[in-house]
């Protein structure tokens, strides 16, 4: 039985730009342009095309995997799929999070490296507290992605509680045996204030938007409502030192992050990453 390259190609190449694909549209998210009809060539692979497209996504360092209503995720419409593709771990494949693209997109003016690394280590680390500890959500249950959701201003408030928490714990005073804090509280050129964490989350959000561990499932008051992905929920609980830090620039920033965070909001993501990484963060070079 002969292949179709062009549909298998399709296919391909929607998974490459977006990593997950929805086969209906679901609780108010709205389907990308092209999104049905990558669905539907996905959906009309034969088996034998499937498994070409699963050989080449293997050679290229990546798994491919469509779950299907039914399977035990929720949130997949009744005769509706997901067609996933996640970083081989076994091939090394980097994450979406590569610094390359971090850098331009999250740095704020011509900070040093360090500083946009530190920053986005502080937002993800709140971002998990959203996502899971308040909810008292361990990264296992994959399943209960769909119910935490938090808005853009439920992180700039917890951002800001935190940075008032570190000045008031004495951080800021000292900055020189604690750079990270350096970093957060007192950049060059002032002190960290509000407008400035505005900023900084609304260049974040659209990032994890993009690379598809959020996404938006209503507009609420003048505000977006983000959740997590099935795509992100399940390369958390298998990948997650493979995709959420290797590109911070030095060995045991991670770890000094920590080190300053309250500790009711540390705790658990600090035992987390210990969990399931070996406490150590991947690097890469300044």
């Amino acid at each position: 039985m002969s292949l179709n390259y062009e549909r298998i190609g399709k296919a391909q190449g929607a998974l490459l730009r977006w990593r997950q694909i929805h086969s209906r549209r679901i609780d108010g998210r709205s389907m990308r342009d092209g999104e049905a009809d990558a669905a539907l060539a996905i959906d009309d692979l034969s088996p034998a095309e499937f498994e070409a497209l699963r050989g080449m996504f293997d050679a290229m360092g990546y798994e491919m995997r469509v779950i299907r209503d039914g399977e035990g995720y929720p949130g997949i419409p009744p005769g509706g799929f997901v067609a996933l593709l996640f970083p081989n771990r076994d091939h090394g494949t980097l994450s979406p999070f590569g610094a390359d693209r971090v850098w331009p997109e999250l740095a704020a003016g011509t900070e040093p490296k360090g500083a946009t690394a530190v920053w986005f280590g502080f937002l993800w680390l709140l971002v998990l507290s959203l996502l899971y500890e308040r909810h008292g959500r361990p990264l296992s249950a994959v399943s209960d992605y769909i119910s935490p959701v938090f808005t853009r201003k439920d992180l700039e408030d917890k951002a800001n509680e935190c940075i008032e928490e570190m000045r008031g714990s004495g951080a800021e005073a000292n900055s020189d045996e604690l750079p990270v804090a350096a970093y957060i509280l007192a950049p060059p050129g002032g002190r960290t204030r509000a407008v400035d964490v505005r900023a900084r989350i609304g260049r974040f959000l659209p990032l994890l938007v993009d690379c598809q561990v959020l996404e938006i499932i209503r507009h609420d008051q003048d505000e977006d409502v983000y959740r997590q992905t099935l795509l992100s929920a399940m390369q958390l609980n298998e990948l997650y030192s493979l995709d959420l830090m290797h590109f911070v620039p030095k060995d045991g920033i991670a770890d000094e992050l920590r080190s300053i965070l309250p500790r009711r909001t540390a705790e658990t993501t600090a035992n987390t990453v210990d969990d399931t990484t070996g406490g150590h963060a991947d690097g890469a070079d300044e």
